[in-house]
């Protein structure tokens, strides 16, 4: 490996690093605005300037290759003076607003200028002023603090693939900003109050809350999406004051969508706090006791008759209480358990993971995307397909079937009629020569096409039947893609939390009165018209007028936040939550009300005074690995016979999850989300 000298030390170096690179790799921190890690560079702050030897001036270090044999030095006299010179010329027109400035704390250049700037500044000049402007409800800008250091404005280009940043004017009058003065539509634009490297932009939605040396981190997942993004959750006194991105590179980068970010304002509101039964067509509070009482008498109504008892899994459960729940269910003699509450066909016997690693999309030279809104159902696939897509010179080859849409890169858009997938299978449409000639071919199918009541399964075998044909699954490389939507689903199917025949068979069984009890965990996507002859039990966090209404009893539970548990996410990776803050007053977590049921019950061979993971290791043992993708895979693959498929032409292959801000209970409660609705889905005004 090539070497230099650097601070009077010889390292090793990995050719095409920059010198910061090389720094940064053998801890020698180099001060800097402009540069990050994840995108293009500017060298434009200056502030990075280190001394190379028989260099007439000082070189930028972003900029600048690392070569065999050089001798650097990033803190001599020479470049700490000059480091001085760069921090006074950035404070010329900066307000020194620290005291009162929200970034306070948080902010690169206040910690910069301690470390790198002059005492005292030399220049007395009038400082420029810039107006507020108004870039929605994630984003409050305070462009006056603005050193251009053109971070946003990259970040838009290059990662968001949304361009609405850039400067106008010229000089001592540049200013970044929108083009048009509109909100920022990009479903990442959260992300930019953490790029920014000063008090220019910050979160809107905790502005002013508090002040960063006074939250506690704690390392957690985004349940939000089936995608598991890493998250860091910032707290005080029990109360959940901010979410920021955790890196993985192998899932989420440094990156998080902006549901992830600011739906936690909705922890707090309309909280369920405590137990209630039904009496006399009017819900009354009570003790958990009396509640998990009349629960139990009524489930020992249905002992000794089959399926009379269903479970339904919302979008946020995780593993262990579904695993309890199930095998609750059982001791009743139900198979009734679903996770897929909104029609979902597949089932853990067919190919149901996102095999490709979210990492290895990077390596894909084609792209086949088939009913799938990709900015909204996971904006942070699609942000590395993007990434993808400008890493190989924009030579990736991605085409689109179903609704129309901007995937913020170039693609080609093949129609939405299901006779386009025909075409492809039988090598007629001319994405099928690029399918053929691609050495890593990927095709993702979206959970939408395959939760429709119509056509879903032979969309899913006609997929599959493009994928053999055109060597997408080979031994060294598997490129058939399903993606979930939600965070509970490849979990739940892990551990088979379904029913033979799916939730319409439930909802058959409910509307014929064969089923007498339904277990509502937490629940999403429910159709509550088919179930509300039942005995309703409804376990949550938050209410819900529409199910609430129908509750017969209401056992609170805890979100998130509030608990550790496992999760598994779209491409088969344990992942586990970590519990931030306290229960919200009486609330107790959806796995020990399972464990209160199961007691009460007298489930014995469960059990429950032992670890109900260990439970779970020992019948379902890939659990045990975290944060490996591909641990959960599909059982049995079956073999899907493509000669023939009965497919109703008039249907086009459309997308039904359109409101990316709204989606669960939580963001639907979320007053940032609403404004993000009115704003920019709606095109109000903030």
């Amino acid at each position: 490996m090539p070497k230099l000298t650097l601070n009077n030390n010889e390292v090793e170096f990995t050719q095409g690093q920059t010198l910061i690179q090389v720094a940064e790799d053998n801890g020698v921190e180099i001060p800097r605005f402009c540069y990050h890690p994840k995108l293009s560079i500017a060298g434009s702050c200056r502030m990075c300037l280190v001394e190379v030897e028989r260099m007439p001036k000082l070189a930028a270090s972003c900029h600048m290759p690392a070569g065999d044999g050089m001798v650097v030095q990033t803190h001599s006299e020479k470049v700490m003076n000059a480091r001085k010179s760069v921090m006074e010329f950035l404070l010329v027109n900066h307000p020194l607003d620290c005291p009162v400035c929200d970034e306070g704390g948080d902010c690169d250049l206040q910690d910069m200028s301690y470390a790198y700037g002059r005492p005292k500044g030399r220049m007395n000049d009038e400082k420029r002023v810039i107006g507020v402007k108004n870039y929605g409800p994630i984003i409050q800008d305070f462009m006056t603090r603005c050193i251009h250091c053109t971070r946003c404005v990259r970040f838009s280009q290059e990662i968001a693939g949304v361009p609405e940043m850039g400067a106008i004017f010229r000089g001592s009058h540049m200013e970044i900003g929108t083009y048009i003065d509109s909100a920022i539509s990009s479903e990442l634009s959260g992300n930019l109050a953490d790029i920014c490297p000063v008090g220019a932009l910050t979160s809107k939605p905790n502005k002013y809350d508090c002040r960063t040396w006074e939250l506690k981190s704690t390392p957690s997942i985004d349940v939000f999406d089936a995608v598991g993004a890493n998250i860091t959750v910032n707290h005080l006194n029990d109360k959940v004051y901010r979410i920021i991105p955790r890196e993985n590179n192998e899932i989420n980068e440094t990156w998080i969508g902006d549901k992830t970010r600011h739906a936690m304002d909705a922890l707090s509101l309309q909280r369920l706090d405590t137990p209630y039964v039904r009496n006399a067509n009017n819900l009354q509070a009570v003790s958990w006791e009396e509640a998990i009482k009349s629960l139990v008498e009524k489930l020992n109504e249905t002992k000794g008759e089959n399926n009379q008892v269903s479970a339904l899994a919302g979008n946020m459960v995780d593993v262990e209480t579904m695993f309890v729940a199930k095998k609750i269910l059982e001791t009743l003699s139900s198979h009734m358990y679903e996770v897929r509450t909104d029609g979902f066909i597949l089932n853990n016997k067919v190919d149901y993971t996102f095999n490709t690693p979210i990492a290895d999309l990077e390596q894909t030279d084609a792209c086949l995307i088939v009913g799938t809104n990709l900015r909204k159902d996971a904006p942070l696939i699609n942000a590395r397909l993007r990434k993808t897509f400008l890493k190989s010179k924009e030579e990736l080859k991605v085409a689109l079937v179903g609704q129309a849409y901007d995937l913020t890169f170039d693609h080609q858009y093949l129609g939405d009629d299901v006779s386009v997938l025909e075409s492809i299978l039988d090598g007629s449409n001319e994405f099928a020569q690029i399918l053929e000639s691609a050495e890593k071919p990927t095709i993702i199918i979206g959970h939408d096409v395959l939760s429709r009541a119509d056509d879903a399964w032979e969309i899913y075998k006609l997929v599959q039947a493009i994928s053999t044909k055109y060597n997408v699954v080979s031994s060294e490389w598997n490129g058939f893609n399903v993606l979930h939507n939600y965070a509970s689903q490849v979990g739940g199917m892990a551990i088979d939390f379904i029913s033979p025949d799916g939730i319409k068979d439930i909802y058959e069984k409910s509307l014929n009165k064969e089923i007498k009890v339904t277990i509502l965990i937490e629940p999403d996507n429910i159709d509550m018209e088919k179930i509300k002859d039942t005995f309703i039990v409804l376990i949550g966090h938050h209410g819900d007028g529409e199910i609430t209404k129908y509750a017969d009893i209401i056992l609170p539970s805890t979100a998130y936040t509030e608990k550790e548990s496992l999760f598994v996410n779209v491409e088969g990776r344990v992942q586990k939550t970590s519990k931030v803050v306290d229960f919200i007053k009486n609330a107790k977590s959806s796995l020990d009300i399972m464990s209160l049921i199961a007691k009460a019950l007298g489930v014995n061979a469960l059990n429950i005074d032992t670890d109900v993971h260990a439970l779970l290791l020992k019948e379902y043992k890939e659990f045990a690995t975290l944060n490996q993708a591909g641990i959960i895979k599909t059982k049995t693959i079956k073999t899907i016979d493509a000669k023939e498929f009965k497919l109703n032409k008039a249907e086009k292959i459309t997308n039904s999850f359109e409101n990316y801000y709204q989606s669960d209970t939580i963001s639907k409660l979320s007053p940032t989300m609403a404004k993000c609705v009115a704003t920019i889905v709606n095109k109000g005004e903030c």
